[in-house]
């Protein structure tokens, strides 16, 4: 995941992405783990691309008919 031209705005916080997902924080962490969800780490915190977010989410979309 590259960030050198990257905008804070292009990343979110994990209580963001919490709120996308509908998810836990323990559930976000076991994602991050597991590599279902890319993340990057800073410190104690974990950064995630808007972008990403936005494609495992329509990676998930159930069709119905």
């Amino acid at each position: 995941m590259k960030i050198e031209n990257e905008k804070p705005d292009d990343f979110l916080r994990t209580g963001q992405v919490i709120k996308m997902l509908g998810v836990s924080r323990m559930t976000i962490s076991r994602m991050v783990r597991s590599g279902a969800l890319p993340a990057i780490r800073l410190e104690n915190n974990y950064r995630f691309k808007r972008e990403a977010i936005d494609r495992f989410i329509e990676s998930r979309r159930v069709v119905t008919a």
